[in-house]
């Protein structure tokens, strides 16, 4: 508790953040080699005046942080981020939250291109590996922001951008190792630019950990290349990416007498015997999955002052979690036998493609900014379930399907937006999205249960931001914006097309000021539901987060951030946090009848958190210590006090070096994670009754060593 409130005093007293500037880029010792461009998704970012309650972090500050652990937990410094590891060790399966919003409402782009998947409406960051390495920038948009092509933003987005090559040819190596055998390298070369305007990069990377949890392991292997060429009739780049992943599972989590115990522990593939001991484990509990992107964009000047941006994109995905199963049903997997239960292995499969286009037209001026956006996606996943090995397969034909099911999810949306300076430092900005989505899915799934739904939605989407800048360095925003939206694959499977698509009424204020050596921003957000599809605290047969109606419900807060830099050595950030999540009159269906809790919290949403970082650079040297302090959390909706996680405290301390050999540049770091041995969890979940717990890892570390040719 003392923890608590020493971080609350330093993070409210010495308020500050990664800001909007690219942080620390003006003193690197080793600059980056290349300079970008940007073709599209530059062009869906709302102009400076008109930008409220979002966070960019720099191609820099990003490599600067590349410390293994995949994106979530490279953002969580910024405002309102909270960051989870199924493995404990931020390799694997990760994930975020932020203002309490989990990742299937944080819309995620890549230049421009949804990496949402259509169904589940979130994204899985071990199926990218390493993608952070080829990122110019990561912009942390909270609240609803500006309309894009593609899915409403519902709550907040994250905007990547990784378009460009580099104008000089070159060869980069790094090496990683550390705690609990996390192994891991990443080679990366650009042609540099060639006649007549081509350029070509590559990278290629593979990673391994075992995991903070027993067999919480990783098996990762990524891959990028990028093509820009450029010419008369305009900019043309390409660019691939994605990866293979095998890693054991990790998301049964903990009851508190053992999580205190064995922090260690995996129930993951347990092997019981007839007292009900565990006499083993199955050896290949395992989620296997590859993922390969391709995106092809064009932007060229056209007419007068008009800029042309155009995309097309495919996503290919395809694997399967296999999962050993004790006293299964036999006759709910197929199984022609005597025996009503017998322990098998299944495998339960995801074959899914998506891919669609894209249009932009944009037009500035001196007075403003005229944008207009088309957008068209297709998408479409096979599920099904295949037998590995029964002990009593009877007459049955192993590796036959069990359940099968199809989805189609087709989707058209068109924007435009209007900047407009009104004079006297007044700005206005107005624009509105039309978004159609026809959503179907039919066959059967694991139970077999039968999947019969049919959806057609036509979402209306108006936002306004108005600005007052009242000098070069001091602006205010009042911005407002309604988003409707759609549930996901598993919302569709509880509730049938009787589902009720969510909308959220969202007010965002921000003030923010900058001086030569200090900057801030401090904001209020109010984020009003209706029908909100929020968390219930459950998981699902394959570690899902279970979501479902719960009327009306909102979300209020502040959020602070700023930065002090007194001299060329010394910078200290932070950001902080302090936050309503409420329920109205939550009702919950039990044995007993329904339960009336009031106006509870929403579950997984702390009511204060923050950050703060405190770095030192000086002639290749580079010092950090980083502080996040996170509230407590509820795991369901009732408000409880045993259905919660305890707030926690962590500390980090980085020390990096770089140098320059001959022609070569050198860098060579050590993160300690969790340096004060904090023993937390994150992330959690309620099941019948009873809270179970994903521990994080105490006291680790990462090193690394990098050379750039």
């Amino acid at each position: 508790m003392r923890q608590n409130w020493y971080a609350l005093c330093v993070l409210f007293g010495f308020s500050a953040a990664m800001v909007r500037t690219p942080l620390f880029a003006q003193t690197d010792t080793l600059p980056p080699p290349v300079q970008l461009r940007e073709a599209i998704a530059i062009g869906l970012r709302p102009g400076a005046a008109f930008e409220q309650a979002a966070t960019t972090l720099s191609d820099s500050l990003l490599r600067e942080r590349a410390d293994g652990r995949d994106l979530p937990f490279i953002l969580e410094q910024t405002p309102s981020v909270v960051s989870t590891s199924d493995a404990g060790n931020g390799v694997g399966y990760t994930g975020m939250r932020i203002r309490g919003i989990d990742q299937s409402r944080i819309n995620v782009s890549l230049n421009g291109i949804p990496l949402n998947d259509a169904e589940s409406q979130t994204v899985f960051w071990v199926n990218t590996p390493d993608l952070v390495s080829g990122l110019r920038s990561a912009r942390v948009q909270r609240g609803l922001g500006s309309s894009a092509n593609g899915p409403a933003v519902f709550g907040a987005s994250l905007n990547l951008s990784s378009l460009g090559a580099s104008d000089t040819a070159f060869a980069a190596y790094r090496f990683l190792g550390g705690s609990f055998a996390t192994l891991g390298h990443r080679l990366q070369f650009g042609t540099g630019r060639m006649a007549p305007g081509l350029k070509i990069e590559a990278g290629l990377s593979t990673q391994k950990s075992d995991g903070f949890v027993d067999r919480g392991f990783s098996e990762l292997q990524g891959y990028q290349f990028k093509v820009d060429l450029e010419g008369s009739y305009g900019l043309f780049q390409a660019v691939a990416f994605g990866g293979r992943e095998r890693t054991g599972q990790a998301w049964y989590g903990l009851d508190s007498l053992t999580a205190l115990d064995n922090p260690r522990f995996n129930y993951a593939g347990a092997q019981y015997d007839s007292l009900g001991n565990i006499r083993g484990f199955y050896d290949n509990e395992t989620d296997n999955y590859g993922q390969d992107h391709v995106q092809l964009h064009w932007s060229r000047m056209v007419g007068a002052g008009w800029k042309l941006s155009a995309a097309l994109h495919q996503t290919l995905g395809a694997g399967y979690y296999e999962q050993y199963v004790q006293s299964a049903d036999a006759a709910a997997h197929g199984l022609d036998t005597a025996v009503d239960s017998t322990d098998l292995v299944r495998r339960l499969w995801l074959d899914n493609r998506f891919w669609g286009g894209l249009l932009q037209a944009e037009r500035s001026s001196e007075r403003g900014r005229w944008l207009f956006g088309l957008n068209g996606s297709n998408y479409s996943g096979l599920h099904y379930g295949s037998l590995e090995w029964a002990q009593n397969p009877g007459r049955s034909t192993l590796r036959d399907r069990f359940y099968e099911n199809r989805s189609l999810k087709e989707e058209y949306s068109g924007f435009v937006r209007r900047e407009q300076k009104l004079g006297g430092g007044w700005g206005l900005s107005l624009d509105v999205q039309l978004r159609s989505v026809s959503y179907r899915g039919s066959g059967t799934d694991l139970g077999p249960t039968p999947v019969q739904f049919k959806d057609n939605l036509l979402f209306f989407n108006p936002k306004a931001v108005l600005s007052y800048q009242s000098g070069p360095q001091t602006f205010w925003a009042l911005a407002y914006g309604r988003a409707q939206r759609e549930g996901n694959r598993a919302d569709y499977l509880a509730s049938g097309s009787a589902l009720e698509p969510e909308m959220l009424h969202d007010v965002e204020f921000e003030h923010r000021k900058s001086t030569d050596r200090w900057d801030y921003s401090a904001g209020g957000f109010w984020m009003e539901y209706r029908d909100q599809l929020a968390l219930t605290g459950e998981i699902d047969n394959v570690g899902g987060f279970v979501r479902r109606n719960v009327g009306s419900s909102y979300r209020a807060g502040i959020e602070v951030e700023s930065r002090w830099k007194p001299n060329e050595r010394w910078s200290w950030s932070a950001n902080a946090t302090g936050a309503l999540h409420r329920n109205r009159n939550y009702r919950q269906e039990s044995a007993g009848g329904t339960v009336d809790y009031g106006n509870s919290p929403l579950a997984y949403a702390p009511e204060w958190m923050g950050g703060s970082v405190l770095r030192f650079q000086s002639e290749g040297w580079v010092v950090a210590w980083s502080l996040k302090a996170v509230g407590r959390q509820f795991l369901d909706n009732t408000g409880r006090a045993r259905m919660q996680l305890n707030a926690y405290v962590l500390n980090d301390l980085r020390l990096e070096y770089r140098w320059a050999w001959g022609a070569s540049r050198w860098n060579a770091g050590m993160d300690v994670l969790n340096a004060l041995d904090a023993r937390y969890a994150s992330n959690g979940y309620v099941f019948d009754e009873v809270v179970y717990y994903y521990p994080q890892a105490g006291r680790n570390a990462l090193f690394r060593v990098g050379v750039e040719l």
